[in-house]
């Protein structure tokens, strides 16, 4: 929920001033977001979501009792200071991800480990020397366990989001071993052009 949430605001107040201050209620983004019973529990998870972002610094929200939350875009850098975009080190997320609805049939954990595998060097190009794949190490960047990955992944596969296959890495006969090649399937996000975003942990 924070992470869909995050980015969902980080969409709508991509440009400058970095501001969203029109009176959304939270039932309001609990539909957008597709969240059942949107005009009571789910407008509560979009409430604690905006508390909980504004408290570790993704958000400057403007909450006043009785008034739906404002908010302001703060540094990647989670240090209250304001918001800039990117310029390295950056992510672009495809619109497709809301123009096609996709944002609301991901899981919170599906869409983390889609934005992870986005993350990952390599490209999607099937014939392309260069494919995505998560070692270990990179893997635990994100704070994945093994479960959540392999399973998020086997759904994505089955949305057809995602394509893997098995690989052998290089190296000697005593270190060979089966590698997992991640490929994004463009199509079934749309082609339109993306907007940047850091991976960051917690959210």
């Amino acid at each position: 929920m924070r992470l869909k949430l995050y980015l969902t605001a980080s969409l709508i107040a991509a440009a400058r001033p970095h501001e969203y201050r029109r009176n959304t209620p939270a039932r309001a983004w609990a539909e957008l977001l597709n969240l059942p019973e949107p005009a009571t529990a789910g407008a509560r998870r979009v409430s604690d979501a905006f508390e909980w972002l504004n408290d570790h610094d993704y958000l400057r929200v403007d909450r006043r009792r009785g008034v739906p939350p404002k908010f302001t875009l703060l540094s990647m850098d989670l240090d209250g200071k304001e918001y800039a975009k990117p310029t390295t080190e950056y992510v672009a997320i495809p619109l497709g991800l809301w123009t096609r609805h996709w944002i609301n049939a991901l899981s919170g954990t599906e869409l983390a480990i889609f934005l992870a595998i986005l993350d990952l060097p390599g490209n999607d190009d099937p014939h392309s020397r260069q494919p995505r794949f998560a070692t270990g190490e990179q893997k635990d960047r994100y704070g994945f366990s093994d479960d959540s990955w392999t399973q998020a992944t086997k759904q994505l596969v089955h949305l057809g989001v995602l394509e893997v296959t098995r690989k052998v890495a290089n190296g000697g006969m005593s270190q060979r071993r089966n590698r997992n090649i991640y490929r994004l399937i463009d199509p079934h996000l749309d082609a339109e052009p993306g907007w940047p975003v850091t991976c960051w942990d917690g959210v």
